[in-house]
């Protein structure tokens, strides 16, 4: 009977052993599945811009060169000149004008940083985002915090390096480095705004673009007695073009510059948990400690943070957890 006993324990042990191992392997399996799949389709896409790039500057020096012929036939020897000079100036602006609009803090990624922060300090960074700058003393008002408080928090946001105080009368001009951006450029929500001087900025561009244009098209017709050839619009158009998908290549590193400044308003620890998170998308809690240094307990309890605000999903993975960011 005792052996009875002793065989059946050792089975149940062994099933549940056997049970646990293939849990593991299981959850280990899908886990680098998912990893691979997820750098594979990044490496896809990245494939995919770099391809759809190579074939649009192509398809642009193809087609620049039957306008330089065109435009040899009337310019002779000086199209040599006048093509070079209008194709890299308009690709430039092409490249400039594009950055300026994908240059801005994500709407979307402030609110659910901010979201974080406690109720008093969220008030008062959110009053400086709409605002970018304003007295300490209407802050306070504005807020309905005590001076006292305001001062701790805004103190706390100035050693994160979050704003720029400086003296003004009786109290501080408070300048936040995170602000809203105008509306006009946030049709959608999701994407990066752009300030009033950038917007300003890459209209005055373009609009000097065009104007010269049109100031080389009126010497034309008044000293040449014919128009501007419409091989040089069409070949300033299409390098204007190239060089704004061209600038496609720095967005990830620029929405990584963003995120960044966004961070800013967390403490030590939670940034370099969510800067990890955003940066690697999937990872163990395990490694998740390991990559920042924190100890196991504070990593657990900014992740339960972070789970209860909607930022990662928690998933099982064998003797720990799968962290999959949700930014």
């Amino acid at each position: 009977m005792g052996c009875y006993r002793t065989s059946l324990l050792l089975l149940r042990a062994r099933i549940s052993v056997s049970k646990n191992v293939t849990a593991f392997l299981k959850d280990n399996i899908l886990y680098k599945l998912t990893i691979v799949n997820k750098v594979m389709m990044d490496y896809r896409d990245q494939n995919l811009v770099a391809f759809i790039l190579v074939f649009i500057t192509v398809l642009t020096l193809g087609t620049s060169l039957h306008h330089h012929e065109t435009i040899s036939m009337h310019y002779g020897p000086l199209a040599l000149i006048f093509d070079p000079l209008i194709a890299l100036t308009s690709f430039a602006i092409g490249v400039l004008v594009s950055l300026l609009f994908q240059v801005g803090i994500s709407i979307v990624q402030f609110d659910r940083v901010s979201n974080l922060l406690p109720p008093k300090e969220k008030a008062v960074i959110e009053l400086l985002f709409n605002r970018k700058s304003m007295s300490q003393a209407d802050l306070t008002a504005e807020s309905g915090l005590s001076r006292s408080m305001v001062s701790r928090i805004l103190s706390k946001f100035e050693e994160r390096g979050l704003i720029v105080k400086t003296s003004y009368d009786n109290t501080n001009l408070v300048e936040s480095k995170l602000y809203r951006q105008h509306h006009s450029a946030q049709l959608v929500t999701k994407l990066p705004g752009i300030s009033e001087k950038r917007l300003f900025l890459a209209i005055s561009i373009l609009f000097i673009f065009g104007l010269s244009f049109s100031v080389l098209n009126s010497y034309h017709i008044l000293y040449l007695d014919h128009p501007l050839r419409p091989a040089m619009y069409l070949l300033a158009i299409e390098f204007l073009a190239l060089g704004g998908l061209s600038s496609l290549l720095f967005r990830e590193r620029i929405s990584d510059t963003q995120f960044k400044r966004v961070l800013l308003m967390l403490p030590v620890d939670e940034r370099s948990v969510m800067k990890t998170l955003h940066k690697r998308k999937k990872v163990t809690q395990k490694e998740l400690v390991e990559r920042t240094g924190i100890y196991k307990m504070k990593v657990s309890r900014i992740l339960r943070k972070f789970q209860q605000r909607g930022l990662v999903d928690l998933r099982p993975y064998g003797y720990t957890n799968l962290v999959i960011s949700k930014i």
